[in-house]
């Protein structure tokens, strides 16, 4: 029974830690209290933020809500969901070091480095990209030669394309370098 509960607390730190919190059901009154409150966390979040080295905004992720008839299926889960469990909300907390390299004739920004979540798109780079240089087309590269999808997450191609320095090299310009 110890094992079980101690189970049940990994999991549910685990939980926490990708946003979904174990709780009983509430009315709809609480849950618009609980949103004024999470907005101004929101805002805590960003002054913090904005203090230290800077970041390229994404959407924040949706946080929801668990049952505890719900909690009580996941208490049950075999021990292997549950590693894998952990192991995936502990990934997803790291942010990537991102430094940017113009290409051509195009400005170079500055701070060069950011950081990013690694489990935004990079779409996301490069609409940062264009509002940052305000330009409509932008042209991206890793490794200077490789033209990456906007579907694909950073973090797959940081694990993929990253340098020496633990960082991820985005090479841009304004028109096609390579290809």
């Amino acid at each position: 029974m110890e094992e079980e509960d101690d189970d049940l607390r990994k999991l549910t730190g685990s939980l926490l830690q990708l946003n979904v919190s174990v709780a009983a059901p509430r009315s709809d009154n609480a849950k618009e209290d609980n949103s004024e409150s999470d907005s101004q966390d929101d805002e805590g979040d960003e002054e913090q933020s904005s203090s230290r080295q800077p970041t390229i905004k994404n959407s924040a992720p949706i946080k929801s809500k668990i049952t505890i008839s719900h909690s009580k299926i996941l208490s049950r889960l075999p021990s292997r969901a549950t590693s894998s469990l952990l192991v995936v909300s502990k990934r997803d907390n790291a942010k990537v070091q991102i430094r940017f390299k113009s290409i051509g004739s195009i400005d170079q920004l500055r701070p060069t480095v950011f950081k990013i979540s690694r489990d935004s798109k990079f779409l996301s780079i490069s609409k940062f990209l264009q509002r940052r240089l305000k330009i409509k087309r932008v042209y991206c590269y890793l490794a200077n030669s490789v033209v990456p999808n906007p579907d694909d997450e950073i973090g797959n191609l940081f694990d993929l394309f990253k340098s020496g320095d633990e960082e991820l090299i985005v090479s841009y310009c304004n028109i096609v370098a390579f290809g």
